[in-house]
């Protein structure tokens, strides 16, 4: 297995290089993906989907939610932004159910 990665590394120049050992597929990028390709990655043994990207657009719009009120401290505009993120009461009506159709557990 070293050799092919090497030869891999060599052939096509990539920085990184993640081996995958027996342990589940990750799909990273998966904010960007349609949600209706997610039942085939799934289906081609993809088990985690990193959707870093659409957790940062629901952060950010919970902090820009509280200091649009007014004057704020930073803990009451991270506080919201936490929210967003895990799909709290508050949590733009979108984000929460696409997240989970992707199998995130939001706890």
């Amino acid at each position: 297995m070293p050799v092919e990665a090497q030869r891999f590394v060599a052939e096509t120049g990539v920085d990184y290089l993640s081996i995958s050992a027996g342990i589940a597929l990750v799909l990273h990028g998966a904010s960007c993906i349609p949600e209706n390709e997610v039942p085939a990655a799934r289906a081609a043994g993809v088990h985690k989907f990193n959707a870093g990207t659409d957790l940062r657009h629901a952060f950010r719009a919970g902090i820009e939610a509280v200091w649009s009120k007014g004057d704020y401290q930073l803990e009451d505009a991270m506080a919201e932004g936490r929210v967003r993120m895990v799909g709290g009461s508050d949590c733009r009506e979108d984000e929460a159910p696409r997240l989970r159709r992707k199998g995130a557990a939001l706890r």
